[in-house]
Formats: structure tokens, C-alpha cells, sequence
């Protein structure tokens, strides 16, 4: 199911329940939330509620490789865009790379809470708005292939991280150091993400990882009720 889809699935059962409630009341709702046996907490689940869940089920390894892999996606999206757009100076962005920037920020936020501290994150809010004084004299067209180049550097940061942590396969950086080049790179991301998606862009981005958390989590509950995997954490329509 690509995004599209679960959009309109969820906006075709919220006309339902408006349908419900305007023609049986409240007790109409519930009897039909009953014989469909869903549970209220399968139909609400807030933010943080998600969230929590997802920080408590998603092994920290996980994380960091799933981190690795959006950044991947990302750039390819930019690729593209950078290729389609170089010289128009156009702060329209495609429908592709909002969707794969708020993969990036979702699980980059995850992570965050899931192996630094709170201090580490205060750094992370200076460290942010010291890039930003930096790059906004940049120009729009250098900012988005610098996003390109920063994908792969987070990307790589979070793979060097994954190694320095296992052991298995001996790097000359410690987890510390690991850690600390993953804060750098994302707060360079996140320093981007601030100019190159914003008003529309970022209301839908910040739509779309409220909905991507909650189905992350779900789906998450549902593999560890059933012992199975239900596909991908971040749905994606091709893989």
C-alpha cells in the first residue's frame, strides 16, 4: 500500500464514522466498531503513544540500519529532482522527496530518544541552528545537492555506528566517537530539511510521519502478538 492509498482508506473511514454518528449517534459507532472487532486503541493511537511503543519494540540495531537505508532513498530522490530542476530557482518539491524526507526525520527522531541522552539532544538544537546560520547564504541549488552529498555522509555514519556497536566486524572507531559523528550528520540533515521543506512541504511532512509513526507502531504490536513480520517498518508502494 503506497501512501496515497492509505490516505484515502483513512479518509474513507472517517467519512464512514461521520456517516455513522450523524444518522445513529455515538451508540451506532460503537456497535459498528464492535462488529467490525476493532479495539479503540487499534483506532486512536496519539503521537506520543506511538512513539513510545515504537521505543520499546524496534531493536536500537534496527534503527540505525533502517536510518541508513531512507538516507539511501532520499538521495536517490534528490538525484533526480537535482537532475530534473538544476538552475530553476523553485522551492516546489516533489511529492517523492517529502515523502522520503519524513522517512529520514521519523527515524532519525527514533533514534535520537532510543541511544542519546537529553543532553545530547539540547546539543543537537544549537548544533542545528548554527548550521542554518552557515547555509542559508548558500542559494537554494547548492543547498539541495549538498542534501544529496549529506545522505550518504548520514548514511555511512549510521553503518560505521551499527559496526562499533556489534564487534563482530572491528573498526578503529569507538561506539562514542560513532555516536557523536551520527549527531553531527544528523543535525546537518535536519539543518536542510529547515530550509528546504517548509510551508506546505512541511505541513505535509509532518502529516505524513504522524501517520507512518502510527502504522509503524501497529505494525510493530502486531509482530510481536504474532511472532511474524508484516512487512517493511515504513511502508513504501515497491518494496
Amino acid at each position: 500500500m503506497n501512501l496515497k492509498d492509505y490516505q484515502r482508506g483513512r479518509n474513507d473511514g472517517l467519512a464512514l464514522a461521520l456517516k455513522i454518528v450523524q444518522e445513529g449517534g455515538r451508540e451506532a459507532l460503537e456497535a459498528e466498531i464492535k462488529n467490525r472487532g476493532v479495539t479503540g486503541g487499534e483506532l486512536i493511537m496519539n503521537y506520543n503513544e506511538s512513539k513510545e511503543t515504537v521505543l520499546q519494540l524496534l531493536p536500537t540495531d534496527d534503527a540505525i540500519l533502517q536510518l541508513a537505508e531512507e538516507c539511501v532513498e532520499l538521495s536517490k530522490e534528490f538525484l533526480i529532482f537535482n537532475n530534473t530542476e538544476y538552475g530553476m530557482p523553485t522551492r516546489v518539491m516533489p511529492t517523492g522527496a517529502i515523502e522520503e524526507a519524513a522517512d529520514v526525520e521519523l527515524v532519525a527522531e527514533v533514534l535520537l530518544d532510543k541511544i542519546y541522552a537529553a543532553y545530547d539532544r539540547r546539543i543537537l538544537g544549537s548544533m542545528v541552528g548554527s548550521i542554518l546560520i552557515v547555509v542559508k547564504g548558500l542559494g537554494l541549488i547548492h543547498i539541495k545537492e549538498s542534501l544529496h552529498e549529506v545522505c550518504h555522509d548520514l548514511a555511512k555514519a549510521a553503518l560505521k555506528l551499527r559496526r562499533a556497536r556489534s564487534g563482530d566486524n572491528p573498526t578503529l572507531i569507538t561506539e562514542e566517537a560513532a555516536r557523536e559523528m551520527l549527531l553531527c550528520h544528523i543535525s546537518m540533515i535536519m539543518a536542510l530539511d529547515t530550509i528546504l521543506f517548509n510551508g506546505e512541504a512541511r505541513e505535509q511532512m509532518e502529516k505524513i510521519k504522524e501517520q507512518k509513526l502510527e502504522r509503524w507502531a501497529m505494525r510493530l504490536k502486531g509482530e510481536t502478538a504474532n511472532g511474524e513480520r508484516e512487512g517493511v517498518l515504513l511502508d513504501k508502494s515497491a518494496n
